[in-house]
């Protein structure tokens, strides 16, 4: 059974600016996030606070267009970081022990 990894601060903000893109309840919002009522709440406020979410006339919320754009910005960072975690990787087995996986890795770096 594999092991769930807490999410940091920026996946749960851009998870909430992403679900938030049309009018959505708090409590709809609460679930699509997996978020309890307590810290989906510290994050609403935080982030109307800042113009990246707002409150609609029905009592739902709805992403602001600054709040789209900081989405986007944090998609950006997030393939970034899987990239740069794909390079680390093929780092890590050029100095692996394996004899074939670790000239397998230097070719494949151009490192030849």
């Amino acid at each position: 059974m594999k092991r769930r990894t807490r999410r940091n601060k920026i996946a749960i903000i851009r998870s909430i600016l992403s679900s938030a893109t049309n009018e959505i309840q708090k409590t709809a919002l609460m679930y699509a996030v997996n978020l309890n009522h307590k810290t989906i709440s510290y994050y609403l406020n935080e982030l109307i606070k800042r113009g990246l979410i707002s409150e609609t006339a029905n009592k739902g919320f709805q992403t602001t267009e600054k709040g789209k754009l900081l989405a986007k910005r944090i998609e950006e960072y997030e393939k970034h970081l899987e990239e740069a975690e794909k390079i680390k990787k093929s780092v890590l087995e050029v100095f692996d022990n394996k004899s074939k996986r670790n000239s397998k890795a230097v070719t494949e770096m151009g490192l030849h």
